[in-house]
């Protein structure tokens, strides 16, 4: 097989010239040169595992089974050897020919459509003094249709964009939306939310967005792992669990909450999640009874046998993600079976 990247200077210029995709479920479409992968899926239907978009995630990260692509963006979350390995991300590189890629098409996602749409905020509460609970109003015939786990970007005052995933569950509060926003000092959002934000105030999103949402998980152990307002699409995720019915047939459900001290827990998890689940908060700088302090995935490494067909969600820091991914399959979980989304520092 010819695995690897080509300069792609003289490729970029032919405009009109499509390639073939083709992915491990048999799905099919062409991309045209020029355009990344993920986004010729995209024009063409067609949803593959994403988050960021560019590139320092690692979520799209794919093998590529045989051709060559053109690698046109920031690719830090490869390491060497996985590019070594035929390793790429869909969201930069485009093809340089004929491709077979290791992934398949989420058809879970078919029929919801990403907008752009005005909204209003309805409800400011301060859950602690860095993390507050904002919940926006949507207009009455947005029809706004979303996957527990997915995100919006919010478009604030001076066009600054800013992604915050949704608490809540569709329907769960009937044409709104709840996000969990912690506060960062200097953040030009931050600012907004914590110091200007009112009542009624108009914003703009765009959404929904990202490809964490629940995958089949009838009759297996299914593990939640978040840090700070990484809890957001957790809440959400559980709370469809719980509308579905689907907790009753899992073998087990478990939420690991990590921060560093007791003091930056901002959520009484007796309120948000069910009676059944295991709920665990560990803290990476504070001992509790008879805990030294931790971080959650070791404590999931400690407390759990990691067999290959447990659901791991893990969301939070990108540390945190890289760290319980490596742990996990060097446990014995098969990677298609990890399923993350990173936190990722904006730029101010």
């Amino acid at each position: 097989m010819n695995l690897r990247y080509q300069d792609h200077g003289a490729k970029a210029a032919m405009s009109d010239t499509s390639y073939t995709v083709s992915l491990s479920d048999g799905t099919c479409f062409e991309a045209p040169v020029g355009q990344t992968i993920l986004a010729g899926a995209k024009t063409n239907g067609i949803n593959l595992e994403h988050s960021c978009k560019d590139g320092r995630c690692g979520v799209c990260k794919t093998k590529l089974l045989s051709g060559q692509v053109n690698e046109v963006g920031a690719s830090a979350s490869l390491s060497e050897d996985e590019q070594a390995q035929g390793f790429i991300l869909t969201c930069s590189a485009t093809p340089g020919s004929d491709l077979a890629i290791q992934t398949e098409n989420l058809s879970r996602l078919e029929g919801i459509e990403t907008k752009v749409l005005p909204c209003r905020i309805d409800s400011i509460s301060l859950l602690d003094p860095t993390v507050i609970s904002v919940v926006l109003r949507l207009p009455l015939n947005a029809g706004f249709n979303y996957l527990p786990g997915q995100y919006v970007d919010v478009l604030g005052p001076g066009g600054v964009r800013r992604s915050y995933s949704i608490a809540s569950t569709p329907g769960e509060l009937a044409g709104k939306i709840e996000l969990l926003i912690r506060y960062y000092p200097g953040g030009m959002m931050s600012e907004y939310w914590f110091s200007n934000a009112k009542i009624n105030d108009l914003l703009r999103l765009e959404g929904p967005q990202g490809t964490f949402f629940l995958r089949d998980t009838s009759d297996t152990d299914v593990i939640f792992l978040a840090t700070g307002t990484g809890i957001a699409p957790v809440k959400a995720m559980v709370s469809e669990l719980v509308q579905t019915g689907e907790i009753s047939r899992l073998r087990s459900c478990s939420v690991y909450f990590g921060c560093r001290t007791q003091s930056e827990m901002f959520f009484d998890a007796s309120v948000w999640f069910p009676q059944g689940l295991t709920f665990l908060s560990v803290y990476s700088r504070e001992a509790v009874a008879d805990r030294e302090p931790s971080y959650i995935q070791d404590q999931v490494a400690s407390n759990k046998v990691i067999d290959p067909n447990i659901r791991v969600y893990a969301c939070g820091s990108n540390a945190m993600i890289s760290d319980a991914k490596k742990l996990m399959l060097e446990r014995g979980l098969d990677e298609n079976n990890f399923y993350s989304d990173a936190f990722l520092a904006s730029e101010a």
